[in-house]
C-alpha cells in the first residue's frame, strides 16, 4: 500500500462509465472504494469493496491510501485503486453490474495501461488482446488455481482464448513441473494414464499418483496441494476433472484429465 496526501477528488466519466470519487495520479484515474461500490451498485458501497479486498489480499498491490479533499471542501482518509485494481475487484464481485459492464471495464483498464493515450482514443482488437494477455498472466501468477476461470472471463471480454494462443510453459507453478517430471518418470514402469484415448489424453488419479511416488522414492506431492495448482498446467493442458472409464482397470475412476500432443 502506497500513500498520497492532501489531494482533491472529483467526479469522472470514461465512455459509459461514471464515478463520483476519482483521484488522478500521473494522469491515471484511481477510484475510491465508495466510487467502485456505487458503480457496482452495492447497497453499502464502501463496506462491500472492503470485504472483497479483505478476501483477496493480492488486490492490495494496486491499493494506496490518501488524505483527500472532497467536493464539499472536507478532508477524508480514503483507499484508492488503480484501473487494474478496479478490474480485480470487479472480477471478484458477484454483482450483476460487474457482469454487464465487463467489456467496458476491460477497455478502461487496457486504455490506462497504455502510456500517452488520449482519453477519447479507442484500442484496436489486437491492442486489447495484448493488454488482456498481460492481465491474465498477472492473474495466473497470483492465483494459478483460478487460471481457467480467468481465461473464461477474458474470452467473454475479448473473444480470444488466451490460453489456446499463448503457452506460458516456463511460468507454470514449480509444483506443476514437479508433477509432470514424476509422472513421466513413473509412467515408464507403471501405467498411470487411465484414459481410453491415450494418444491424445492423460487421465490421472491423484491418490494413485501419490502411492506410486512413494514406491519410486520420489518427492511426495500431496493430493490437496495438487488440487490447488493443477488447473494451471499448460503443457499438457488441463481440461477437467471427471470420472473415467479406465482402460487399465475396467471401472470408473476419478481423474484429472489433460490433453497432450504425443502418445504414451
Amino acid at each position: 500500500m502506497k500513500n498520497q496526501q492532501n489531494m482533491a477528488i472529483s467526479p469522472f466519466a470514461w465512455g459509459e462509465m461514471k464515478f463520483n470519487e476519482v483521484l488522478h495520479i500521473d494522469g491515471v484515474p484511481h477510484l475510491t472504494r465508495q466510487a467502485i461500490g456505487e458503480f457496482l451498485e452495492y447497497a453499502e458501497p464502501r463496506k462491500a469493496i472492503s470485504n472483497i479486498v479483505e478476501r483477496n489480499p493480492y488486490i492490495l498491490e494496486f491499493e494506496l491510501s490518501s488524505t483527500v479533499r472532497t467536493v464539499d471542501g472536507k478532508n477524508r482518509e480514503v483507499f484508492l485503486y488503480s484501473p487494474v485494481g478496479f478490474l480485480l475487484i470487479a472480477m471478484s464481485s458477484d454483482q450483476p453490474r460487474a457482469v454487464l459492464m465487463k467489456v467496458a471495464i476491460a477497455k478502461f483498464v487496457a486504455h490506462y495501461s497504455k502510456p500517452n493515450q488520449n482519453a477519447t482514443d479507442e484500442l484496436s482488437p489486437g491492442e486489447l488482446l495484448v493488454k488482456e494477455c498481460k492481465l491474465i498472466d498477472f492473474l495466473k501468477s497470483k492465483n494459478p488455481q483460478n487460471l481457467q476461470e480467468a481465461n473464461k472471463r477474458v474470452i467473454a471480454q475479448t473473444g480470444f482464448d488466451v490460453l489456446a494462443d499463448y503457452q506460458w510453459v516456463n511460468q507454470q507453478p514449480a509444483l506443476v513441473g514437479q508433477f509432470w517430471d514424476n509422472f513421466w518418470h513413473m509412467n515408464k514402469d507403471e501405467k498411470l494414464n487411465h484414459s481410453r484415448h491415450p494418444e491424445t489424453e492423460i487421465a490421472v488419479n491423484l491418490a494413485e499418483f501419490e502411492a506410486c511416488c512413494k514406491r519410486h522414492d520420489l518427492k511426495i506431492i500431496k493430493p490437496f496441494e495438487l488440487r490447488k495448482i493443477l488447473q494451471a498446467s499448460l503443457n499438457p493442458k488441463f481440461i477437467r476433472t471427471a470420472g473415467v472409464n479406465s482402460r487399465l482397470e475396467s471401472r470408473t475412476i476419478r481423474c484429472w484429465i489433460f490433453s497432450k500432443e504425443t502418445g504414451d
